[in-house]
Protein backbone atom coordinates (compact mmCIF):
# COMPACT_ATOMS: atom_id res chain seq x y z
CA UNK A 1 0.00 0.00 0.00
CA UNK A 2 1.85 3.36 -0.97
CA UNK A 3 1.93 6.36 1.25
CA UNK A 4 -1.09 8.26 0.15
CA UNK A 5 -3.40 5.10 0.12
CA UNK A 6 -2.22 4.68 4.07
CA UNK A 7 -3.02 8.28 4.79
CA UNK A 8 -5.96 8.27 3.67
CA UNK A 9 -6.84 4.83 5.34
CA UNK A 10 -6.04 6.61 8.53
CA UNK A 11 -7.90 9.14 8.09
CA UNK A 12 -10.83 7.21 7.27
CA UNK A 13 -10.20 4.98 10.71
CA UNK A 14 -9.77 8.52 12.31
CA UNK A 15 -13.08 9.99 11.57
CA UNK A 16 -14.92 6.68 11.85
CA UNK A 17 -16.52 5.99 15.79
CA UNK A 18 -14.88 2.35 16.86
CA UNK A 19 -18.31 2.12 18.59
CA UNK A 20 -21.75 3.71 18.06
CA UNK A 21 -25.24 3.70 18.28
CA UNK A 22 -28.46 4.99 16.42
CA UNK A 23 -31.69 5.75 17.46
CA UNK A 24 -34.76 5.76 15.10
CA UNK A 25 -38.61 4.58 15.09
CA UNK A 26 -41.42 3.73 12.53
CA UNK A 27 -44.63 2.60 12.42
CA UNK A 28 -46.33 -0.61 11.45
CA UNK A 29 -48.91 -0.70 8.94
CA UNK A 30 -52.11 -1.38 9.14
CA UNK A 31 -51.37 -1.44 13.41
CA UNK A 32 -53.89 -0.36 16.29
CA UNK A 33 -50.51 0.53 17.74
CA UNK A 34 -50.60 4.52 18.25
CA UNK A 35 -46.97 4.57 19.43
CA UNK A 36 -44.04 4.53 17.30
CA UNK A 37 -41.88 1.21 17.38
CA UNK A 38 -38.49 2.56 18.69
CA UNK A 39 -35.46 1.12 17.30
CA UNK A 40 -31.52 1.69 19.22
CA UNK A 41 -28.78 -0.40 17.30
CA UNK A 42 -25.02 -0.97 18.72
CA UNK A 43 -22.43 -1.12 16.87
CA UNK A 44 -18.65 -1.38 16.14
CA UNK A 45 -16.45 -0.65 13.23
CA UNK A 46 -14.28 -4.27 12.49
CA UNK A 47 -12.93 -3.64 9.60
CA UNK A 48 -11.59 -0.82 6.92
CA UNK A 49 -10.46 -1.69 3.39
CA UNK A 50 -9.22 0.82 1.05
CA UNK A 51 -7.67 0.76 -2.23
CA UNK A 52 -7.21 3.39 -5.03
CA UNK A 53 -8.53 3.22 -8.07
CA UNK A 54 -6.35 2.90 -10.80
CA UNK A 55 -7.03 3.68 -14.26
CA UNK A 56 -10.23 4.61 -13.85
CA UNK A 57 -11.40 7.46 -16.03
CA UNK A 58 -15.17 7.12 -15.36
CA UNK A 59 -15.61 7.42 -11.80
CA UNK A 60 -14.96 10.35 -9.75
CA UNK A 61 -13.48 8.73 -6.84
CA UNK A 62 -9.77 8.26 -6.55
CA UNK A 63 -10.52 5.61 -3.69
CA UNK A 64 -12.56 2.54 -3.10
CA UNK A 65 -13.01 0.91 -0.28
CA UNK A 66 -15.65 -1.33 2.45
CA UNK A 67 -16.25 -0.54 6.01
CA UNK A 68 -16.80 -3.71 8.02
CA UNK A 69 -19.92 -2.97 10.96
CA UNK A 70 -21.12 -5.30 13.30
CA UNK A 71 -24.33 -4.76 14.69
CA UNK A 72 -23.71 -6.33 18.35
CA UNK A 73 -27.12 -5.25 19.95
CA UNK A 74 -30.13 -4.43 18.77
CA UNK A 75 -33.22 -3.46 20.89
CA UNK A 76 -36.98 -2.62 19.85
CA UNK A 77 -39.99 -1.33 21.80
CA UNK A 78 -42.58 0.97 22.13
CA UNK A 79 -42.42 3.71 24.72
CA UNK A 80 -39.28 2.70 26.29
CA UNK A 81 -40.03 -0.66 27.11
CA UNK A 82 -37.00 -2.41 25.04
CA UNK A 83 -36.71 -6.18 23.93
CA UNK A 84 -33.20 -7.73 23.00
CA UNK A 85 -32.95 -10.24 19.86
CA UNK A 86 -34.15 -8.92 17.02
CA UNK A 87 -32.25 -9.26 13.44
CA UNK A 88 -31.94 -6.17 11.10
CA UNK A 89 -34.35 -7.78 8.65
CA UNK A 90 -36.70 -7.44 11.56
CA UNK A 91 -36.96 -3.38 10.61
CA UNK A 92 -37.85 -1.52 7.20
CA UNK A 93 -34.78 -1.12 5.26
CA UNK A 94 -35.53 2.77 5.11
CA UNK A 95 -33.97 1.84 8.86
CA UNK A 96 -31.01 -0.08 7.60
CA UNK A 97 -30.43 2.82 5.21
CA UNK A 98 -30.53 5.58 7.92
CA UNK A 99 -27.94 3.68 9.89
CA UNK A 100 -25.74 3.48 7.08
CA UNK A 101 -25.77 7.02 6.43
CA UNK A 102 -25.18 7.48 10.23
CA UNK A 103 -22.16 5.54 10.34
CA UNK A 104 -20.53 6.84 6.55
CA UNK A 105 -21.99 10.55 7.07
CA UNK A 106 -18.20 11.78 8.59
CA UNK A 107 -16.49 10.23 5.61
CA UNK A 108 -18.94 11.62 2.81
CA UNK A 109 -18.60 15.01 3.94
CA UNK A 110 -15.25 14.92 4.83
CA UNK A 111 -13.35 12.86 2.12
CA UNK A 112 -16.01 13.50 -0.86
CA UNK A 113 -13.07 11.38 -3.14
CA UNK A 114 -13.48 8.15 -1.00
CA UNK A 115 -16.02 5.78 -2.44
CA UNK A 116 -17.09 3.19 0.91
CA UNK A 117 -19.54 0.61 0.86
CA UNK A 118 -20.88 -0.50 4.41
CA UNK A 119 -21.40 -4.51 4.76
CA UNK A 120 -22.68 -5.85 7.77
CA UNK A 121 -21.11 -8.77 9.64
Amino acid sequence: MDQETLLTLNLIKKFLKKEGQFKSSYHTPYSENEFPIEVIFKYKITKVSLHKVENNTTSRFKYEGVVYTEVYEMLQGVNGDFETGYSMDDVPEFIVDDLSEHIMEPIDKLLPHVYLELDYV
